[in-house]
């Protein structure tokens, strides 16, 4: 059994960082990249759920939450007007690492929903941002 998973979000920690802790900029928040790039999401409680649930399990399954924001729409969830950032910037900044999180990508994980029966439930990572600056 293999399990891919999406990026990784929940508790205040994974990669949604770089997009509530990015630079401001005259009161803007400097999107990672244009902003236009979905990324495929799934909440690290879901993922352990899924873990769980595909034990026994053969195959390869996508663990994602069908969730795929773009960035921007990530970046709006923080309250504030968002600035793009060029992707030459982005990947001048972090090498590699820009470039992947200049990929879009879009997933369901149903595969994982119709064979084992997974269904995530957590907030969605738009709404996760939301909540982590009610609770700071």
């Amino acid at each position: 059994m293999l399990i891919e998973p999406g990026i990784v979000y929940g508790h205040g920690r994974g990669i949604l960082g770089l997009v509530t802790g990015a630079e401001r900029v005259d009161g803007a928040l400097r999107l990672v990249g244009p902003g236009t790039q979905h990324w495929t999401t799934v909440h690290v409680d879901d993922l352990a759920e899924l873990y769980v649930a595909a034990l026994g399990a053969t195959g390869v399954f996508l663990g994602v939450s069908g969730d795929n924001p773009t960035v921007r729409e990530l970046g709006e969830a923080v309250g504030l007007p968002v600035l793009p950032e060029e992707p030459a910037a982005l990947v001048e900044r972090l090498g590699a690492f820009g470039e992947a999180l200049l990929l879009d990508q879009q997933a369901t994980g149903d595969k994982a929903r119709r064979e084992l029966g997974w269904k995530p439930s957590r907030p969605s990572a738009v709404e996760e941002i939301k909540l982590s600056l009610v609770n700071r």
